[in-house]
């Protein structure tokens, strides 16, 4: 069991490598498809649309805000304020108060730490999700020496039109590692970010994610990007 655990990080580590480098100095590109109603669309339809997106476009967060967009979730303006949120003067990370307020991420009663597992506690299940949005996570313990117990990882979850689940995973290769030693090595890649459909391999690799002591155990927020919208509107579209 070892050695095929080797060899799985051996092919796939490279791979991610490649397809994942990404520009962390790079903005969002109005290319996001912001603008018009929102209708869930197929997977199909949002890769295709991603697939007009130049090249590179910033970190994790920004491919999960950019897949909203591209799902017209989000405005160019809503996406604007938020990221501003992340970038606020004197702070030593991404995941602001500003950023935490506009995501609901600031109550940890509302985290999670396992998903589709009714007999964990603070489980979130697959079927209570209804509409596309992000997750946030956040360790729960330290990683080694000097990484503390707090944000480091932003995805993205597409509700599609026929109620089926993706996993949208960019530039954080443990996640997409963790999955495909479970199985799933069906992904997709969309934009900067790896698609992965949440079945039941998925999960298991999500799960063994968040357990994961090499990484530091870690519990994640859902906020529905409709959530997000209605927090930027109350904000007054500033931060």
């Amino acid at each position: 069991m070892k050695k095929q655990k080797q060899s799985v990080n051996t092919r796939v580590i490279p791979l991610l490598a490649g397809m994942l480098a990404l520009n962390a100095n790079a903005g969002i590109f109005d290319a996001c498809f912001g603008g018009g109603e929102y209708k869930p669309i197929t997977e199909q339809k949002l890769q295709a649309r991603m697939n007009k997106v130049p090249e590179s476009f910033g970190v994790c967060f920004n491919a999960a805000l950019c897949l909203s967009k591209a799902e017209r979730l989000l405005t160019q303006a809503d996406e604007d304020t938020v990221v501003a949120a992340t970038k606020i003067p004197g702070s030593n990370t991404s995941y602001t108060g500003e950023y935490k307020t506009l995501m609901n991420l600031n109550d940890d009663g509302l985290m999670h730490t396992s998903l589709n597992n009714e007999n964990a506690i603070n489980n979130l299940n697959l079927a209570d999700i209804n509409d596309s949005g992000f997750l946030n996570f956040k360790r729960l313990k330290p990683k080694g020496e000097g990484l503390p117990a707090e944000f480091f990882h932003t995805a993205y979850i597409q509700v599609t039109a026929d109620g089926e689940k993706f996993l949208y995973n960019a530039n954080h290769d443990p996640m997409a590692v963790a999955i495909m030693q479970a199985g799933n090595k069906d992904f997709v890649q969309v934009g900067k970010s790896l698609r992965f459909k949440m079945d039941e391999n998925a999960v298991t690799g999500f799960n063994n994610f968040l357990n994961s002591t090499k990484e530091g155990e870690s519990g994640f927020f859902f906020t529905p990007a409709n959530q997000v919208a209605d927090n930027v509107a109350h904000s007054g579209n500033g931060v």
